[in-house]
């Protein structure tokens, strides 16, 4: 019968005697006690950024509902507005469908289709679509708070001149 160098115990076929085999389940229970820990940690992190994502678009659909500019609501906008997109962007579709509700006349620029407006769209550090190009101020993202404010500014220039 073999025993354990460690404690002198008799050994299971394993090599292991019983407190050898204690202190490897021991080991391996507080490592699968660390995964649920960083599980959990994760799903919290999941719901977190779920609610937040939540309100960041519960608030841009708030903007979206008070931006009552009459030039932005008429589509009587003088400002040049070139929005770079591809066909499959969500975020475009949506962009797309908000400047059509609010009868914005704008300039639609497949990235993906056309090579000149890629060409643009880097020339104008576009990493992401949509972006937008209203007169000269360039952002990438849809916030439709900016393309009511971009407008303006725009407006209040072009009526100076």
């Amino acid at each position: 019968m073999n025993r354990c160098e460690a404690h002198g115990l008799a050994t299971a076929p394993d090599g292991l005697c019983t407190l050898c085999r204690r202190r490897a389940q021991q080991a391996s229970s507080r490592r699968f006690g660390g995964l649920i820990a960083v599980t959990l940690a994760c799903a919290v992190a999941i719901a977190v950024l779920f609610v937040a994502g939540r309100a960041v678009l519960d608030a841009a659909r708030a903007a979206t509902a008070q931006t009552t500019a009459a030039d932005t609501t008429t589509g009587a906008s003088t400002a040049q507005i070139k929005v770079y997109t591809t066909k499959w962007c969500p975020a475009c579709r949506a962009t797309r469908r908000w400047l059509d509700e609010h009868k914005i006349t704008y300039e639609e620029r497949d990235v993906e289709s056309d090579p000149a407006a890629a060409a643009a769209f880097r020339k104008l550090g576009g990493r992401s679509v949509p972006m937008f190009d209203i007169d000269g101020q360039v952002k990438a993202g849809f916030d439709p708070v900016w393309v009511t404010r971009a407008i303006e500014k725009s407006e209040a220039r072009r009526a100076e001149r």
